[in-house]
Formats: C-alpha cells, structure tokens, sequence
C-alpha cells in the first residue's frame, strides 16, 4: 500500500483507495448510473467536452471500484457495450421533435420542448427497464433529458454542463428564441426537483441558484479535473526552447467564444510585432457567418498572419498548445473552460476575458492575465507582454504548468463520490 496525501502528493500518480492515509469511501462502494446526452465511443478522435467529462468519471469511478452504467444516446442505438469495464446502454430517442419541427408557424417553436421531452422519456424508459435486473444506489444526468428521473424514485444529481439557452443570455446581441425559452423552463423544472445538483464553477453554481431559486449551498461545485490523456499528448509533443510569437485561439467560432475580439486584438498585436501569428483552431457557428469573418480579417488587413486549421484531433491540438506562445481566449461566458486548462497544461499561458469560470481556472497575473470582458485593447497589451519579455513568460509558463496540476481526476471522482454517498445515506 503507498504513503502519500491525497491533496499534497502528485496528483496523477497518487490512488486514494490503495493509499493508506487518503483512503476513502471503500466501504461504500455504490452501483452508479450516468445518464450521458454525450459519451465517446472508440475511435472518436474529437470528442466533445460533456463527453470527455462523462468518460473520465466513468472510468475514475470504476477504478475506485464502483460498478458503472453509462446510458447513451449518440453513437450506440439500441446496443450495449462493455467499454473496459463500464456497461454501456445506447438508446434510440423519438423523432416527434422531427416532424413538429415541420409544421407551419409552431414547430420551430415547439421542436426544441419536444425533443427535451422525449430524451426525458427515452432515458427514463432506460433506466427503468434496466432497473428490472440491478439495483442502481444513484443516477448522475446532465441538464438535457432528466425531467422524469426523479419519477424513478433512484437518487438523482445534475451534473451542470451548461446549456444553449445560458450560453445565449451570456452571448453580446443575442436574443433567446422562444423554443429555447420554452425548453429551458423543462429543463429548470428538472433542476429545481433533483436530489442535488453538481457545477464545475462557483460562477456557474451562482447562475443556476438565481435561475431556479435553489440555495447556492445545495449546488455541490466540483470542478473539472485535467484529463491525464493530455499529460500523454505533452509527452509526445515537447515544447521548443524558445518558442515562436504565435497566438492560438482554440473554440468554436462563435460569438460567445469571442472570435471577433480576437481577430481584432490580433490586429493590434500584429501592428506592433508584424511576425506574430495568429493560428485559430476550431468549427464555424451560427452566431458568426462566415462572410462576417471573412469580412473583419479584411478590413483589419491581417489575412496574411492568420492560419486557419479548423477542428483538430487532440493530438494535433497538443502540437499548437506545445508551440504557442499564448492563449488568447476572450469567452464571453464559461461554465468552467477546459481549453484553458488544457493550455496551462502545456506550459501555455492563458490570455482571457474575467467572464464566467475563468478567474476560477486562470489565476490574474501568474498563470494568465485577466481583462474585462470587451477590453480588446486589454487583450492585445497582456499578449504584448508575454510575447515580448522572456523572463515574464518563463515565469508564467511554469505557474501555468503548476497551475494545471491541482485539477487533480483523483479529487474530482473523490467529490463526486462523497456527493452521491450523501444522496444514499439521505435516502436510508
């Protein structure tokens, strides 16, 4: 058995349930049922955030020695599937959400609270039906489809990914359509009924308590963790001695993410230091046409620096975080920001909006610098700095490493499990 302490030994080596002094909770070992909108499947080389969250916690747990179900909507129709220990269940949603959808006048409005209702009923007819054969102690879902859990009388907690709808209200001129509106009033009727709900940010858990009138003290905050396939993806792209003026904006291009402000925060960079390059990796949006895009590197004369790579597998990813000098990333609103701590993990550091989680993962002036959210000159003189003084970067590239490591996936599982002990104890 090893001797360490699971808060201050290495956080990817340290196990806590073969740990003698930071042992816990083997005696309550639990049947846990994740209900996961997302979860990827072998061979997924991009997989989303909710994804990558939901399989880490899966495996966490089954290493701590629980039993883990993950029932699924998006690759396994109809099929099971035993992911290295973990069941998992695919099911096949109703497609009503799909012909309301084509009704003149109503469906776009009615689409949305339709599909919310049918995930609710197919994830719910899921885990009633494998309730028949096991014995599930609690259920984790996400905001999506967990409207009628509660009616499984199985103890239930709501993991807060974050929603379109909180997104928009975060996102400068947008509106909130009607069919968002009427599907997030589902969705809050879900939240309001949990057992207990789970956010990744204390910002985030102050947004839900205000939305749905819960008490911020009932929103567990259980913050994502780094997940150790990124340690690897380092170790496999290490950085160069000196690295080159390149800027990297890493999100979906979309309002929200900020893709306007840092095009032209770039343009500012650029005028100043002309060999600086802006690579930008991620898939178009809505909330941004293309020609508007196309448009602004027009008019900011910049085409030339900017490289555009698209969406990119992790491990093409990891080369830009191994080779940039700074992340710039003037998000809007997020409910925790993993590209960011992606980032930090490579030594990379994160230039950002103080919006959303972001002050709770980039630490203002050691690890990153913090702006108010618009300040795009605020933007282009904290990039500057690091791409201009060596020693400053150094400095912060080694608390952004250090940084990185206390998001810790032995306590993110930990808390997780302490969360669901709770419900169990609670329901007994």
């Amino acid at each position: 058995s090893v001797h360490c302490d699971l808060y201050n030994c290495d956080p990817y080596n340290c196990d806590p349930y073969n740990c003698e002094r930071c042992n816990k909770g083997q005696a309550e070992l639990m049947n846990i049922c994740l209900v996961a909108q997302d979860y990827p499947h072998a061979g997924q080389d991009t997989p989303s955030g909710v994804g990558s969250a939901s399989y880490a916690l899966a495996h966490g747990l089954l290493r701590a020695g629980h039993q883990v179900s993950v029932i699924t909507d998006n690759w396994l129709k109809n099929q099971v599937c035993d992911d290295t220990g973990v069941t998992v269940y695919g099911i096949a949603l109703g497609q009503w959400h799909w012909y309301v959808h084509k009704l003149p006048v109503i469906g776009q409005r009615l689409s949305l609270p339709m599909r919310e209702i049918e995930s609710s009923n197919a994830f719910w007819q899921a885990v009633q039906t494998l309730s028949r054969d096991q014995r599930f102690d609690v259920l984790e879902a996400t905001e999506t489809g967990a409207l009628f859990l509660k009616g499984t009388q199985i103890p239930i907690a709501i993991r807060l990914h974050g929603e379109e709808h909180t997104f928009l209200q975060r996102t400068p001129g947008a509106q909130v359509p009607l069919a968002q509106r009427l599907s997030r009033r589902l969705q809050v009727r879900a939240l309001q009924r949990a057992d207990k709900l789970i956010s990744p940010s204390r910002a985030h858990a102050e947004q839900i308590a205000t939305e749905t009138g819960r008490p911020l003290e009932s929103i567990a905050v259980i913050p994502h963790a780094l997940d150790p396939v990124w340690l690897i993806h380092r170790a496999q792209h290490p950085s160069p001695t000196v690295r080159d003026p390149i800027v990297l904006f890493a999100g979906r291009l979309e309002i929200r993410k900020g893709i306007l402000d840092a095009l032209r925060s770039f343009a500012l960079i650029h005028a100043q230091m002309p060999d600086a390059c802006l690579i930008i990796a991620g898939a178009p949006h809505t909330t941004v046409p293309q020609a508007t895009i196309a448009q602004t590197v027009a008019e900011l004369h910049i085409s030339g620096a900017i490289k555009w790579v698209g969406l990119l597998s992790q491990d093409a990813l990891a080369d830009w975080y191994a080779r940039a000098r700074v992340l710039l990333m003037p998000s809007y609103y997020e409910t925790f920001g993993l590209v960011a701590l992606e980032a930090l993990a490579f030594g990379l550091p994160v230039i950002a909006y103080q919006a959303g989680a972001l002050p709770e993962v980039v630490e203002a002036s050691i690890s990153g610098e913090l702006v108010a959210a618009g300040d795009i000159v605020g933007l282009a003189q904290a990039a500057l700095l690091l791409l201009r003084d060596n020693r400053a970067w150094q400095r912060m590239s080694h608390a952004a490493e250090q940084r990185a490591a206390q998001f810790s996936p032995q306590h993110n599982v930990q808390s997780a499990i302490d969360v669901y002990q709770a419900l169990v104890r609670k329901q007994h």
